[in-house]
């Protein structure tokens, strides 16, 4: 089974919003079927939709036991498959994501929200991969279910 995670969008929550916005003027713009508006639309709704369909994330194969670090765009996935190696462990780790919000008018506002990162852990390696990541706990335990069930590695 191949699972696909998203780690990091391209645009921050407030962004999506204006970029959903000016697709949607895209496609009015396209309606209006003059060859200005087609182009003007066409720009706005392929330049829209590329932003919105952009993000890192992570694959993992375990039926053949590889994964890679993705980059998408329009929903064309690219990067290198690597061998997963021998794993010790898939823990859940609570974490913290730096937040910035502003609504283009008055000063922004910075913070943290809690995530929670499933790991794998190889054998013998101090470091750990990232196989998602998740804000609620239920969704992270239960992805991590999933991956300790296909690739027989204990959840701790």
């Amino acid at each position: 089974m191949i699972y696909t995670t998203k780690l990091k969008t391209l645009l921050k929550s407030g962004a999506r919003i204006g970029a959903v916005v000016v697709l949607a003027f895209g496609i009015l713009a396209f309606l209006e079927l003059t060859s200005k508006g087609m182009a003007v639309g066409g720009i706005l709704v392929l330049a829209c939709t590329f932003f919105l369909t952009a993000y890192d994330g992570v694959q993992i194969d375990t039926k053949n036991r590889k994964y890679r670090i993705i980059t998408v765009f329009f929903w064309v996935k690219s990067g290198q498959w690597v061998n997963l190696p021998a794993l010790k462990k898939i823990s859940v780790v609570e974490s913290s994501d730096q937040v910035h919000a502003s609504d283009g008018i008055s000063n922004s506002v910075s913070g943290s929200k809690r995530v929670y990162l499933v790991k794998f852990f190889p054998e013998g390696s101090g470091k750990s991969i990232i196989a998602g990541k998740y804000s609620k706990l239920e969704k992270a335990k239960s992805f991590a279910g999933k991956l300790s069930s296909d690739l027989s590695v204990a959840v701790e």
